[in-house]
């Protein structure tokens, strides 16, 4: 090991070739340091928020992140199909009530048809839907064609036979206007009230002029309709009345109420 004198004698020496460097002044106005980012907190969440995993949707059940998901619970089971199994009573008369029996009846717009003719329909639970045995002259046995919801079901076969008590009693005693008086005098366009007995609780079809209109309401005792509008060139004058029942009873008059010009005809104003 050196002593302090002999180093001092080889740096003396030396002394030409060696120079030494000051060490870099610090700055007049040092550059502040960035400070480290602090770590970021974690979100909380609670039970039933929703989290986007992976593109997959989940549901926290629990607690804060990381917690424990459960994936969004299936969509249900679509609704079974409709099915039409028979019916009640099987054979039926003419002109008698019965009942469609079957599965997962809920439209309470469906409709049917037996031998080419249409059965009035009434939803009456999801198992039965209530109809009316249309008149026959003979037995037919054909099947129903139910269709419900958008599905169209061909069921089993059904027997009509024909009735053997009296064709039904229909009879219309009068009219009413839509404020509710009688009148026998009516508009085109307006309202009209027939009130009898005997139209039978299912909806048949109405005609005026022979011109089918529509059924707004109807009962055994009164149905709602629309009186038409005239067909070009046709006279204002006594309008002929058909109703038939859904059993295909049936009522006519030839002069039944009176149809008025509408404004601007005939002098009218």
């Amino acid at each position: 090991m050196l002593k302090p004198e002999a180093l001092a004698a080889i740096l003396a020496l030396c002394a030409p070739a060696v120079t030494v460097q000051a060490a870099r002044p610090a700055p007049a106005h040092p550059k502040p340091r960035s400070p480290k980012a602090a770590p970021k907190a974690p979100i909380p969440l609670n039970f039933g928020d929703q989290v986007l995993i992976n593109g997959v949707l989940y549901t926290i059940g629990a607690g804060l992140v990381p917690a424990t998901v459960t994936p969004p619970p299936p969509p249900p089971p679509p609704p079974p199909a409709p099915t039409l199994t028979g019916y009640s009573p099987n054979p039926v008369a003419g002109g008698q009530p019965f009942s469609l029996l079957g599965t997962s009846f809920t439209d309470a717009s469906a409709t049917a048809t037996w031998n080419g003719l249409s059965l009035g329909l009434i939803l009456t639970s999801p198992t039965t839907l209530s109809s009316t045995a249309p008149g026959v002259t003979s037995a037919i046995t054909a099947p129903v064609i139910l269709t419900t919801s958008g599905t169209r079901l061909i069921g089993p076969s059904l027997t009509v036979t024909p009735s053997s008590g009296p064709a039904p009693d229909l009879t219309v005693y009068s009219f009413r206007n839509s404020n509710r008086d009688f009148s026998n005098v009516f508009a085109p366009g307006q309202t009209i009230y027939i009130e009898g007995k005997g139209f039978g609780a299912l909806a048949g079809t109405v005609s005026i002029n022979h011109k089918r209109v529509p059924v707004d309401a109807w009962s055994d005792t009164e149905i709602r309709t629309t009186v038409p509008a005239l067909d070009t060139g046709q006279a204002p004058g006594p309008a002929t009345l058909d109703i038939i029942r859904v059993d295909h009873g049936s009522f006519n008059s030839s002069m039944a109420f009176v149809i008025l010009p509408p404004p601007g005809r005939f002098g009218n104003r």
